[in-house]
């Protein structure tokens, strides 16, 4: 089994919410320094074959939508080939400890702005986190993004318009506090004509069964990449450890080694139209 590394169960995402929605960074990476997180490294090999093949398969550059995208960390990383490590670094200086959030701001405009972009993607982010994403916007990392609980309301007006043209759908770690209901509201919203596809890497603790049936009600076909398992971070405390297996106990499943090591394990899936997914299997695209 090949091993790469993720993040976060309901209970303990829920005592790390005081770090989701500052008006920068730096207290995100503080506390998931410790931690090991680097699900965005984990994930990025295989966004990058996502990204490459539908851009391939569409002629365009693709329009990527991160749901949960939080401080825009995984636009950063897409767009302009970063690593958590040196994500870690650049919001970590000690120089910077004490510079007023609206400094930080300007300046990691400028930092972004400067760099040399990977690809031609234009990112929208959606988080429940407004100064989150308020962050993302003003820095540069996301081309567009709004606040909203899809959970508890429905999509804004504003936020049909900002959809419409999605051709891939992200999500890293939030399934679970995001449910089918959030994918059920945002569907409408993503009228092209080639419908978008929906990569998702769920932590193995939450079951992706009832989004897969919501994305199949509208013609998807759900594949997960077998054999492959994705690193997000170290367990916290020795409670987020027990709640992690009572979670896996409760899904029927044996704990893997890694988590058996005392890290947090997701899987990753991918949801496309049932032409394009017979057309090039999961295994396949991941073999190119």
């Amino acid at each position: 089994m090949r091993d790469v590394v993720i993040e976060d169960i309901n209970e303990t995402r829920a005592n790390l919410d005081h770090i989701n929605n500052h008006e920068d960074p730096r207290e995100f990476f503080r506390v998931l320094q410790p931690l090991g997180y680097r699900l965005p490294d984990a994930a990025k090999p295989v966004f990058d074959k996502v990204i490459d093949r539908l851009a391939a398969r569409r002629g365009t550059p693709v329009n990527l939508l991160d749901l949960g995208a939080s401080y825009g960390i995984d636009a950063a990383i897409l767009k302009y080939d970063l690593s958590v490590g040196e994500l870690y670094s650049h919001w970590s200086q000690s120089h910077l400890e004490r510079t007023e959030p609206a400094e930080i701001i300007s300046l990691d405009h400028r930092f972004f702005a400067a760099l040399r972009k990977k690809r031609d993607i234009t990112v929208t982010g959606i988080d429940m986190a407004p100064k989150a994403i308020e962050f993302a916007l003003k820095a540069g990392l996301l081309d567009a993004g709004f606040a909203a609980n899809l959970e508890a309301e429905a999509l804004p007006a504003a936020g049909r318009e900002a959809l419409a043209d999605i051709d891939l759908v992200i999500t890293t770690g939030c399934v679970g506090k995001v449910t089918a209901r959030s994918f059920e509201r945002l569907l409408p919203a993503m009228t092209k004509a080639e419908k978008p596809w929906f990569a998702n890497f769920v932590l193995r603790t939450v079951a992706f069964d009832d989004v897969a049936a919501k994305l199949a009600e509208h013609g998807y076909v759900t594949e997960k990449l077998e054999d492959t398992s994705f690193i997000q971070r170290r367990f916290a405390d020795r409670g987020e450890r027990e709640e992690v297996m009572a979670a896996l106990e409760a899904r029927a499943l044996n704990p893997l080694p890694l988590e058996e090591k005392g890290l947090m394990v997701a899987e990753f899936f991918l949801s496309r139209p049932r032409d394009e997914a017979e057309a090039m299997p999961l295994e396949t695209l991941m073999a190119r």
